[in-house]
């Protein structure tokens, strides 16, 4: 049992666990899915959203401000 009303406030609160207050992880509009990145490669997120590491995932996501 969680204290989730839904899924998706469940899966935004687990997919932004790597991101900083107040920031959110990219979703991928296609698949609903986190954008993976790579933190060697510039660019790999897309504008505003850095690539960060997710101890939840023990990956990399994109993370940044959703009101830019």
């Amino acid at each position: 049992m969680n204290n989730f009303a839904t899924l998706t406030e469940c899966n935004d609160f687990c997919f932004s666990s790597a991101c900083k207050d107040g920031d959110a992880v990219f979703i991928d509009p296609s698949t609903q899915d986190p954008v993976e990145c790579n933190v060697a490669l510039q660019n790999s997120c897309p504008t505003n959203y850095e690539c960060t590491y997710d101890t939840l995932t023990t990956g990399y996501v994109c993370c940044g401000a959703t009101d830019m």
